[in-house]
């Protein structure tokens, strides 16, 4: 998955909206470690996922926002902290868990939806991109 990652940022580029689904150790954080080592350089061993913060957010050019929305027990909650204003802030946004924020699938601008199933024998996954 590091090396998906690392794939996926040559297409990225500031103002995209990344929203990973996926079971719980289907993969998406160890995606998201690739796309944040190749776009920024940082060791993937340095990237956790921001379950207790819901954001990490990584200086870069573009700078780099990965959500981990997992804990999130209601969209409302997403904007009272103002977890929304990440997403207009001219970088690229990683979301994990995005299905507890419906609306972030409405939103202007390019927006991957990864979904990604391990299965017995790997990993399939699935990739839609709006323009």
């Amino acid at each position: 998955m590091i090396a998906f990652g690392k794939k996926l940022a040559e297409e990225l580029r500031e103002g995209d909206l990344v929203l990973l689904s996926g079971q719980l150790g289907a993969g998406k954080t160890t995606l998201v470690k690739g796309v944040i080592q190749a776009l920024i350089g940082t060791d993937p061993k340095h990237v956790q996922s921001p379950t207790f913060t819901y954001v990490h957010p990584y200086k870069g050019k573009p700078p780099l926002f990965h959500f981990d929305l997992y804990r999130l027990k209601e969209e409302k909650v997403f904007f009272d902290l103002d977890l929304d204003a990440y997403l207009s802030a001219g970088g690229i946004s990683l979301v994990e868990w995005p299905e507890k924020v419906p609306s972030l699938a409405d939103r202007d601008g390019r927006i991957f939806e990864i979904n990604i199933q391990h299965q017995d024998h790997g990993r399939t996954v699935e990739i839609k991109v709006r323009p």
